[in-house]
């Protein structure tokens, strides 16, 4: 099963599904938010950019050398339900902890987060891919 990942506003998701007749899921703001990470982290429509995370998404795409345009299942579900949101949740970290870090008259120091999983869980790669976009959107 293959996803066909083209960023769709949620309006125009049925119109455009009934056009893409082979194909069987459709990356669109309704797929992304039903990940479990995005309703754990409480996130709704209206605290994210989905364009701005479809972009994200082809740059994790090609960090791990996916086909972002030919994604399979477990690829969107990979890319969309686990790396974006862990992005976002990243995002949240470092701007609270450097709120705090100004508050306590320390600007300057760096923000350090850490993740624990077992051996051969993806920890060196989510840190490659977090890293890559982050050092992409400056």
């Amino acid at each position: 099963r293959r996803i066909v990942a083209t960023f769709m506003p949620a309006e125009a998701c049925a119109e455009s599904v009934a056009m893409m007749a082979t194909a069987s899921t459709v990356v669109t703001e309704q797929y992304i938010s039903e990940g479990v990470l995005f309703q754990r982290m409480g996130l709704s429509h209206r605290d994210i950019n989905f364009k701005n995370w479809y972009r994200v998404g082809h740059i994790v795409a090609q960090e791990l050398r996916i086909d972002h345009d030919n994604l399979s299942e477990a690829e969107a579900v990979r890319i969309y339900h686990f790396y974006l949101p862990v992005l976002e949740w990243v995002r949240q970290q470092i701007a609270e902890v450097v709120q705090a870090h100004v508050e306590a008259g320390d600007p300057d120091r760096a923000p350090v987060i850490g993740l624990s999983c077992p051996q051969g869980g993806g920890k060196t790669t989510l840190v490659h891919v977090l890293r890559s976009v982050l050092l992409h959107e400056g």
